[in-house]
Formats: structure tokens, sequence, C-alpha cells
């Protein structure tokens, strides 16, 4: 279940399925790479396990990283082996 992989320049990949407007129903998806320094991977490995399948609406454990190419932050969750990333901020560009 890693989703994380360390670069040599000393960043990391972190493979997301990004939901690109957040909110909306159907909002469309995309598989995505974010590129995250090694507290944002930290973050995502303290990701609890997704257990919540047959739970009502409970909060699910977040982590919220910045992505260095883009220049944006996203809130990322678990969802089964996956993970899914929702952009909180806009690109600076």
């Amino acid at each position: 279940m890693s989703n994380v992989t360390q670069r040599p320049d000393g960043l990391n990949d972190l493979d997301v399925l990004l939901v690109l407007h957040p909110g909306e129903d159907d909002s469309p998806m995309v598989n995505a790479r974010l590129l995250v320094c090694d507290n944002g991977a930290g973050l995502v490995a303290c990701l609890p396990p997704d257990t919540h399948e047959d739970e009502p609406e409970s909060a699910l454990p977040t982590a919220e990283v910045y992505c260095v190419t883009s220049q944006s932050f996203f809130d990322v969750i678990r969802c089964g082996d996956e993970l899914m990333a929702f952009p909180t901020s806009p690109a600076l560009r």
C-alpha cells in the first residue's frame, strides 16, 4: 500500500486520484502525481487504513500537503488502498 516514492532529489512522488471540482456531484477525477516534501509524505504515511466503509458519515482522517510543482495545497484521504486528493488552494501561477 505504498503511494509514495522517494526521489533522488530529496522530494517525494505522491500518486493520487485527484478530484478536479470538490463539492460537485460527479466531479471528474484523474490519476495524478503530486511532488511533495518529506513532511507531506510523512503526514500521508500516518493516515490510518480506510475502515470507515460501513460507518455513517464520520470525519475521515486528512493530511494537508503542499505540491511543489503546482504551488498549491491539497487535502489527501485514504480510500481503500488508494489516495484521493482535493485541491484546497489555487495554484499561484
